[in-house]
């Protein structure tokens, strides 16, 4: 059962992220981030050690109820399932390793990399009363950031409430990573960040482990399904969930395909560059492999008509059927084999070749591209 934890952002506009996965994956975990506040009654007055009591709320600020709502189906059909990343304080799979999500490393590489969410403008150098240096500036938000910020925070267009969100997302996602977990993410933003971390020692482990385990990159996976079918927004999960019930056994052929291209690519790269470059790995690696059964497809397609043609008894009297059905040439034989009006020789040697197209794994990329055209 292939399963992975979705890590990203929960807004109406990543309902598309979630329909690609599908088509892979049989269960998303979908993380979801939760925002606590500390709350005292208007009434509350501080005990005699000066403390004062107060209720801590979780609310679910950064969900849009959109998504949820358009990935109503896949819940109740357990392909989508909903968790809360309850463990702030992070925890670490060695002994005496401070946990991601409570050390600096993070902090310092998001400071020190505001590029990642826009382009610095109007930098400046001064020095204060007491001689330190302080460096200033301002950021023009790129289109992720720029997005999220308009529509988690559009009364306070916080810099800062930006960032916490960010790493707490980023915190979640690299915490999972360095429990070997299956996770992905669609964030430009996070995804930089743990190409970053991932490379530094504390991850080399993990990578080794990826590694020796022949783990087929979620990346990966994803890129290719978007490949076979670029949009999928007006799609409905029920007709996702009808295609991936009638093409099982494709499915299974082209995941196989993905363990051999993936043990092809782990014996030259890491386990983070082939994430990071999942995306061009699909166009140059699988594109070309969709192409050519593509190509082949239509060949056969070509030929059959032909010999169809030429077997046919009297075709003049048979060519509005040969023009009508054309498209469909299996159900075109079929029709002329049952009247006999060919051999039955034709009709194998196409069935045939089809159905050695059809091992070929990526035969279900070109089978998703021609059903959800």
């Amino acid at each position: 059962m292939k399963n992975v934890k979705y890590i990203s952002h929960m807004l109406e506009d990543n309902v598309e992220d979630i329909k690609a996965l599908a088509l892979y994956f049989d269960e998303i975990d979908i993380v979801e981030q939760r925002h606590v506040h500390f709350v005292a009654p208007l009434d509350a007055k501080p005990d005699k050690n000066g403390h004062l009591k107060v209720e801590v709320v979780s609310t679910n600020d950064f969900t849009d109820e959109r998504f949820v709502k358009h990935l109503r189906e896949f819940e109740e059909s357990k392909v989508v399932r909903y968790s809360i990343d309850v463990d702030p304080g992070g925890r670490s799979p060695e002994k005496g390793v401070i946990p991601i999500s409570s050390d600096m490393i993070l902090n310092d590489i998001m400071l020190s990399n505001p590029n990642l969410v826009g382009t610095k403008t109007d930098e400046k150098t001064t020095i204060d009363d007491d001689g330190r240096t302080i460096f200033s500036f301002n950021i023009q938000l790129n289109k992720e950031a720029e997005h999220l910020s308009n529509i988690l925070f559009p009364s306070e267009q916080s810099m800062q409430k930006l960032f916490l969100y960010y790493a707490k997302v980023c915190r979640t996602f690299l915490n999972s990573f360095e429990h070997q977990e299956n996770i992905i993410t669609s964030s430009k933003y996070v995804n930089e960040i743990f190409q970053i971390i991932s490379r530094t020692d504390r991850f080399r482990k993990v990578q080794e482990n990826f590694k020796n385990e022949l783990n087929v990159s979620p990346f990966l996976a994803f890129e290719a399904i978007r490949l076979g079918v670029p949009n999928l927004g007006r799609f409905p999960p029920s007709e996702i969930l009808k295609f991936k019930e009638q093409s099982k056994p494709e499915l299974d052929e082209f995941k196989s395909k993905l363990e051999s291209l993936s043990l092809d690519l782990l014996n030259n790269y890491d386990y983070s560059y082939i994430n990071q470059n999942a995306q061009k790995i699909s166009d140059l690696k699988i594109k070309p492999l969709v192409d050519n059964i593509s190509r082949s497809i239509g060949h056969s397609k070509i030929k059959a008509l032909q010999e169809l043609i030429k077997e046919a008894k009297d075709p003049k009297s048979y060519s509005p059927l040969l023009l009508t059905l054309s498209n469909n040439v299996s159900n075109t034989m079929a029709i002329l084999i049952s009247l006999g009006l060919i051999t039955l020789n034709t009709g194998i040697e196409h069935y045939s070749k089809l159905n050695e197209l059809k091992k070929d794994g990526v035969y279900y990329l070109y089978k998703m591209n021609k059903y959800f055209d």
